[in-house]
């Protein structure tokens, strides 16, 4: 009888060992947070040839004012903080020197959801443009930016010569911008006499009716051709005050002769965006006492270098570590003295100071509990009543 009850503690105990080894080695949870990607400022770089009297004539039978030709550039951009896009390119449209105007625009990567005829009807993915620079040969045009202008404002005029509507809306274009005051850029986008314009119209806006002005990209829209004049100027003077990406947009035109002309854009990114939220992979839950390893990484926009400063929640004091590339993964361990539940938060920082917001990771070191304090006080107590 008695070999049979140590037999029996003896299967006991070693079951209780390997249970006990096992939770030793199982591994703690782990998590990840706040894990993003993004590039640097990636905008759409169009260049618009207009003729400032066009060949083409409207339904009264006069000339178009700036009436769109072709594209002579339409790039995606990809440009760092403090970096310059620069591209020359010869444009051979046979165009007249006298004849000619070119316009640059950028629109924003960030696509709205508008209406070509507003409000809900017709959707498109807008596109808002940053800046707008225009130039004739032997000029250099730059994008205005002043005390009511954020950028030059750009127009796009949607039009057709089979359109009674329409010559109203080109005047009244037309004679605002022959003002000089307001900082904008217009062209009258032909859709029947130019297929590339009716391609634009149709694919990228969505158009409705005719005429319709897409200004600064599908910002604001106007439809018909019944608008006076100040409600064209108080359509211009709100999209110039919006909030853009800071860009430095030229652009230069040089004529070759015959036709020919030699275009350079040049943008440079004046704006710096904040790294992205880091994320955090590591234990939330360990032992005090021991060395906990975290993997930190983040992604700066413009592809600048980053600090990473950590709290840890406890009494320590604010670690700050780096640099290290964009997307490269840091590596931080720490040790808690105390049983409890800790903030754990880490922020990125680029080398120009823009910050970003914290990341928070929840880590608790809970109360160890001895085995002997219960289980095996409890199993001894109950075999010494058995043998006894």
């Amino acid at each position: 009888m008695l070999e049979k009850k140590c037999s029996i503690i003896i299967t006991l105990v070693t079951t209780l060992l390997f249970i006990t080894t096992s939770l030793s080695v199982i591994g703690l949870p782990m998590k990840e947070i706040g894990a993003s990607q993004s590039s640097g400022y990636g905008g759409q770089i169009r260049v618009y040839i207009t003729e400032p009297r066009s060949v083409w004539r409207n339904y009264d039978g006069d000339p178009y004012h700036y009436g769109f030709v072709d594209f002579a550039m339409d790039e995606t951009l990809s440009i760092g903080y403090q970096e310059t896009y620069e591209n020359t390119i010869v444009y051979d449209g046979h165009v007249s020197q006298n004849n000619v105007f070119v316009i640059a625009a950028v629109f924003n990567p960030v696509s709205e959801e508008k209406y070509a005829y507003p409000p809900f009807q017709n959707p498109f993915n807008a596109h808002f443009v940053d800046a707008a620079a225009g130039s004739e040969p032997g000029e250099t045009g730059h994008n205005t930016v002043n005390e009511n202008f954020t950028h030059t404002v750009f127009i796009e005029e949607g039009t057709g010569t089979w359109c009674p509507y329409c010559p109203s809306m080109a005047e009244a274009l037309n004679n605002i911008y022959e003002t000089g005051e307001y900082p904008f850029y217009f062209v009258a986008m032909i859709e029947d006499k130019v297929p590339t314009a009716r391609e634009r119209l149709i694919n990228d806006y969505n158009v409705a009716a005719y005429p319709t002005a897409f200004f600064d990209g599908g910002n604001s829209i106007v439809v018909g051709g019944g608008s006076s004049e100040s409600s064209f100027i108080r359509k211009i003077e709100r999209c110039g005050s919006r909030d853009v990406h800071d860009l430095n947009l030229s652009v230069s035109v040089s004529w070759l002769g015959d036709g020919d002309l030699e275009i350079t854009v040049r943008v440079t990114n004046l704006e710096n965006s904040p790294p992205q939220i880091p994320s955090i992979t590591g234990p939330t839950e360990g032992k005090v006492n021991t060395e906990q390893f975290y993997d930190i990484v983040s992604t700066d926009p413009d592809g600048d270098d980053v600090y990473y400063c950590v709290t840890w929640g406890d009494e320590t004091e604010e670690v700050c570590m780096g640099p290290y590339g964009s997307d490269e993964i840091a590596t931080i361990s720490h040790i808690w003295a105390e049983e409890g539940s800790y903030s754990m938060q880490v922020k990125a920082r680029d080398l120009f100071d823009q910050e970003s917001d914290w990341a928070t990771l929840e880590v608790t070191m809970p109360k160890q509990k001895s085995l002997f304090d219960t289980f095996w006080y409890q199993f001894l107590c109950q075999l010494f009543d058995f043998l006894i």
